[in-house]
């Protein structure tokens, strides 16, 4: 990962999310202010969002600023619900078809998503790199195109 950082550093600072870490200041936008606990009643249509796990109103607002593809943080003492609301997140975007990293500095923080994935039986779907038993040729297989898709190309 590191040697692919260096490699494709201009690709990836191109970004706004990472150019905004590189360079210490926001340069994406943010949630815009129409998109508010208050307003998510006028934002949000039942069934726009697929959302398995119970949230309470700051949680579905982070579900949709995701599903809008804005950057926000996701931050919160333990125990507000942060994992539930990163695999409502995840689930959502598995939904409409999206691919999803989820990187988290501490792997017990991988480990709650996961669990909450596996009581949805959606864990299958979940490819951990982060652990000693992960090797690159289980990645390599799993990322890599499948027949059908490298026919479309």
């Amino acid at each position: 990962m590191w040697s692919d950082m260096k490699t494709h550093k201009d690709i990836f600072i191109k970004n706004k999310v990472v150019s905004s870490m590189v360079h210490g200041a926001a340069e994406y936008e943010k949630v815009p202010e129409s998109l508010s606990e208050s307003s998510l009643d006028e934002n949000v249509v039942p069934g726009d969002l697929a959302v398995p796990l119970s949230a309470d109103s700051s949680q579905l607002l982070a579900i949709k600023a995701s599903d809008l593809g804005l950057s926000f943080v996701l931050d919160g003492p333990p125990g507000t619900g942060k994992s539930q609301t990163i695999a409502n997140i995840i689930v959502n975007a598995m939904y409409k078809g999206k691919k999803v990293l989820f990187v988290a500095e501490k792997e017990v923080a991988l480990d709650v998503v996961k669990s909450r994935l596996d009581s949805l039986s959606l864990g299958r779907f979940c490819l951990q790199i982060h652990s000693a038993k992960a090797n690159k040729k289980d990645c390599l297989l799993y990322t890599s195109p499948s027949p059908r898709d490298r026919q479309k190309s």
